[in-house]
């Protein structure tokens, strides 16, 4: 299991690390500007593609490539005319000069490269909350991230929560919270439309509020077995024949062993909540965000998995559950 974490790859992180790479080094403390730097600091460089020309030898293409010019290591194998290699550290100078300047109560809570740095991320601790009935904390997070290859530079809002590291991306239907995610293109004006963005942390903060209150209101809605049963059709729908009657196959198969995973989680995984708490909407959220981010894994790397839980299809089908049992709750 790679985690995503290759040879070249290194990190800081405050606290543990499901992982636990040695390459990811842990300590106690904030994660410093210096660390961060030293993180993400390597040489990014776009190079012209050649093909092999009988009569001239080398010819070249209308491709580019993108390597890491310190281990002449290729990065991204194909890129257009336009695609641009942003340094990884203008995206730390930025939290440096605008967030953690005007924000000291923010710090870094962990730093890192993913696929030989194809991807560089850093995260900021924004605060910490407790949803009611739930003994656990849930801490607040604002992302940056660099996807080389893997699409736009970006920036999101996200939550973990402490007990189980279940991740719960902030939903994007919360009102302020909409505009914590960003996508930006790898061409010469992203880096002053990343500038110009999420300059307001205030505004995030208020997104998250929202997202805090919204938590707290499924928390006291109850669920029903009939709710239940609506939230696996949405998420696992099964197929009835003219007869009403669920038709067999594979597909019906894959479908009741993921439901039967989500109701497992939802019976026997809410330890750290109240009787109340663990049958209501939220924890129906819970059961749903536990099966995303600890099932079906991939070629066997829990790293893309989590990263998905965070950035994308995981995150998307998390967050449509959110909303549907927002939906539900209130009807």
């Amino acid at each position: 299991m790679s985690a995503g974490i290759l040879e070249l790859d290194k990190g800081f992180v405050n606290g543990t690390t499901w992982h636990e790479i040695p390459s990811y080094v842990t300590q106690n403390t904030p994660v410093t500007i210096e660390q961060a730097r030293s993180v993400m600091e390597y040489p990014l460089k776009k190079e012209q593609l050649y093909r092999k020309c009988s009569d001239i030898g080398l010819e070249p293409v209308k491709a580019w490539c993108i390597i890491r010019d310190d281990h002449n290591k290729v990065m991204v194998p194909h890129i257009g005319n336009q695609f641009e290699a942003l340094d990884n550290t203008f995206l730390l100078n930025f939290v440096h000069e605008n967030l953690l300047g005007k924000f000291p109560e923010l710090e870094i809570e962990s730093v890192g490269t993913l696929w030989n740095g194809a991807t560089a991320f850093l995260n900021l601790k924004i605060a910490e909350f407790q949803v009611r009935g739930d003994q656990s904390p849930t801490l607040s997070r604002l992302m940056y991230y660099n996807p080389l290859g893997r699409g736009s530079y970006q920036a999101c809002a996200h939550d973990i929560r402490i007990v189980c590291n279940n991740t719960l991306k902030a939903s994007a239907a919360q009102g302020a919270a909409n505009k914590t995610l960003a996508k930006f293109r790898h061409t010469k004006s992203a880096g002053q439309k990343i500038n110009d963005h999420l300059e307001n942390l205030a505004e995030v903060k208020l997104g998250l509020e929202k997202h805090v209150e919204a938590l707290n209101y499924l928390a006291g809605e109850q669920m029903t077995t009939a709710d239940l049963t609506a939230m696996l059709d949405f998420m696992f729908p099964l197929s009835y024949d003219k007869d009403g009657e669920v038709q067999k196959g594979r597909a019906t198969s894959l479908a009741v062993n993921q439901r039967n995973e989500v109701v497992k989680a939802f019976s026997i995984g809410q330890d750290s909540m109240s009787q109340a708490t663990a049958t209501s909407a939220y924890g129906l959220l819970q059961a749903a965000t536990n099966y995303y981010d600890h099932n079906t894994i991939r070629n066997g790397d829990a790293g893309s998995r989590a990263w998905d839980g965070l950035t994308g299809t995981r995150a998307a089908k998390k967050d449509s559950v959110f909303k549907f049992l927002m939906e539900r709750a209130a009807a």
